[in-house]
C-alpha cells in the first residue's frame, strides 16, 4: 500500500510539473516575471521595466540576482528547474515539526495525534504548498529560508540564523519583523548579523551583477515604487481595487469591506470589477475611507504591541518550547500587517498550526481548547473557498483567531513552563 501511494505521488508531481511548466509558457503563472528580472540583471537592462504580456517585478534587486543563473536557460527548463527548487523547499514542514516536537520521526508525531487534526492539517497544510509551487511563487522558498534561519538559532549558530534571515528579508520585507523581535528580545548579535547580511544582500550582491550606480538605482526605485506605496494610507483608485478584490484577505481589505462608505468608484469596484452579490454590496458602516484606514492602522499598530509586549522576556535557553510560541506569533503577525494578502501568502500559517498540533499531541488538560481552535480555524479557513466567504473575509477572521490561540497557548505555557 506504501509503494503504491509513493509511486502515485511521484506521477503526480512528475505530470503536475510538466503542466506548471506548459502553464509558465502560457504566461499563467509568476515564474516568467522572475524569469525576465533575471534576463534584465544578465543583459543590463533595468529590473523594473515593462515587458509586454508580463505582470510587473515588484521584489527588490536581490531576487532577480540571485535568479540570474536560471537566465542561461530558456523559460520553460528555468521553470521546471524552479518548480523542483520548491517541491525540496516543502521539505520546511519536516524542519517545523523538528523545532516544535523537537523529532524527526514524522510516524512517532502522526500516531499521537487523533484522526481529525491529522487530517485537518494535512488539507491546510497540501493546500497551502501546491497553491504556492502551481504558480511557482516566491512563498514557499520564502518560508524555507526564515525556518532554517530558526532552526540555526536554536543550534546557536547565529551567524547563518542571520544569514537565511537576511536573505527572506532582502528579496520580502516582511520577515523584517523577526529582526525587531529579535531586538525585542536584546540578543544583539542576532541584530548585528541580520543587519549586515541584509546589507550585503540587498546592495553588495546586485552591484556585483549590476554594479554600484544600477543596483543603487533600482534599489531606490524598488523602495518609491513598490514599498512606500504599499504601506501608504492614501485611499486612491488602485488602492481600493486592490482592497475590495475577495481574494485579498488582509485585515486592510477586511477594514475597507466592512467599514468604508459606498461611492461611485468604490460601488463600481465592488459591481464591476469584483462582481460582488447585490445583496452584499451594502454591507458596511459607511465610514470615511481615510478613517477606516485610521481604523485599521490603529488596530495593527494595537495587535504588534501586544506580540511584541508577550515576546518581551529574556529566555536564555534556546531549546525552551515558549520560543516555538513567539516564532508562530510573529509569522502570524507578519500576515496580519501585509496589506495584500492571498492565499500563497498564508503559507507561514503553516507553522502556528503545527504547534496547535503540538497542544493536541500532548493531551493534556488543555487538550479539548486546542482541538476546538483547530476545527474553528479550519472551518473558517476551508470555507475561504466560496467567493461570498472571502468576499466576507473568513481568511482574515481565521488568521485572527488562530493568534489569538497562540496568545492564549502562550499565556498557559507561560504558567506551565517559566521562561
Amino acid at each position: 500500500m506504501k509503494k503504491i501511494i509513493l509511486v502515485s505521488l511521484i506521477a503526480f508531481f512528475i505530470f503536475f510539473g510538466i503542466y506548471t511548466t506548459w502553464r509558465t509558457h502560457n504566461n499563467s503563472t509568476d515564474f516568467d516575471t522572475y524569469y525576465f528580472a533575471a534576463k534584465d540583471v544578465c543583459t543590463g537592462q533595468p529590473i523594473y521595466s515593462e515587458h509586454e504580456g508580463i505582470s510587473p517585478y515588484i521584489y527588490p534587486p536581490f531576487f532577480a540576482c540571485l535568479l540570474a543563473p536560471l537566465a542561461i536557460f530558456n523559460m520553460e527548463v528555468a521553470s521546471l528547474v524552479w518548480y523542483i527548487l520548491n517541491l525540496i523547499f516543502a521539505l520546511t514542514i519536516l524542519l517545523c515539526f523538528k523545532l516544535i516536537f523537537d523529532n524527526w520521526n514524522i510516524s512517532v508525531i502522526q500516531n499521537s495525534l487523533p484522526l481529525i487534526p491529522k487530517a485537518l492539517f494535512l488539507i491546510i497544510a497540501s493546500a497551502l504548498f501546491i497553491d504556492n509551487i502551481s504558480m511557482l511563487q516566491v512563498n514557499v522558498f520564502m518560508f524555507f529560508l526564515v525556518v532554517l534561519g530558526l532552526y540555526f538559532f536554536k543550534r546557536g549558530s547565529d551567524v547563518l540564523a542571520a544569514l537565511f534571515l537576511a536573505m527572506a528579508i532582502s528579496i520580502k520585507i516582511i520577515p523584517i519583523l523577526f529582526l525587531f523581535y529579535f531586538l525585542v528580545k536584546r540578543e544583539v548579535r542576532m541584530c548585528i548579523f541580520i543587519v549586515l547580511w541584509t546589507f550585503l544582500f540587498s546592495l553588495v550582491i546586485p552591484t556585483l551583477y549590476m554594479g554600484s550606480e544600477s543596483a543603487w538605482a533600482a534599489l531606490v526605485a524598488w523602495n518609491n515604487n513598490m514599498l512606500v506605496k504599499s504601506m501608504s494610507l492614501k485611499p486612491n483608485f488602485d488602492m481600493l481595487l486592490c482592497m475590495f478584490n475577495p481574494q485579498n484577505q488582509s485585515v486592510k481589505a477586511f477594514f475597507s469591506k466592512w467599514l468604508m462608505e459606498n461611492n461611485f468608484s468604490i460601488l463600481c469596484t465592488k459591481r464591476v470589477a469584483h462582481e460582488y452579490y447585490p445583496f452584499m454590496i451594502n454591507w458596511t458602516l459607511s465610514i470615511k475611507k481615510e478613517c477606516a484606514l485610521y481604523a485599521y492602522r490603529a488596530f495593527t499598530v494595537l495587535v504588534s504591541i501586544v506580540t511584541f509586549f508577550c515576546c518581551r522576556r529574556k529566555i536564555k535557553d534556546r531549546n525552551n518550547p515558549l520560543l516555538n510560541n513567539e516564532y508562530s506569533l510573529i509569522f502570524l503577525l507578519s500576515i496580519i500587517v501585509n496589506p495584500v494578502l492571498k492565499t500563497q501568502q498564508m503559507i507561514f500559517l503553516v507553522f502556528p498550526l503545527v504547534l496547535l498540533l503540538s497542544g493536541i499531541a500532548k493531551h493534556n488538560r488543555h487538550y479539548r481548547f486546542f482541538y476546538t481552535a483547530l476545527i474553528c480555524f479550519s472551518f473558517f479557513y476551508l470555507l475561504m473557498s466560496g467567493v461570498i466567504f472571502k468576499i466576507i473575509g473568513f481568511g482574515t477572521i481565521s488568521i485572527l483567531c488562530l493568534w489569538l490561540v497562540v496568545m492564549a497557548k502562550t499565556t498557559m505555557d507561560r504558567l506551565e513552563l517559566p521562561g
